[in-house]
């Protein structure tokens, strides 16, 4: 099973950054850190990454990583 959190935590500038994290039912664990796409920010596809990743008996940080500016861009178009 695994547990989920969403969470902030306060950058080197001091702006708040967005955080999921998956954590497996053994607590402690070592820890790996997903990333999202350019144009998705923290969705349900790198939710469901985190929790795979967890039911390696990993812990997984999902930060929102574009929260400075902006957390979307547009998709290019085709």
């Amino acid at each position: 099973m695994v547990k989920t959190t969403e969470t902030t935590f306060k950058g080197s500038d001091g702006t708040q950054v967005e955080l999921y994290v998956a954590t497996p039912d053994s607590g402690r664990a070592p820890a790996v850190i997903v990333t999202h796409e350019i144009w998705g920010g923290l969705e349900d596809q790198i939710r469901g990454c985190g929790k795979e990743v967890c039911r390696e008996r990993l812990r997984c940080l999902c930060p929102l990583t574009f929260t400075r500016g902006t957390s979307r861009c547009s998709r290019p178009r085709t």
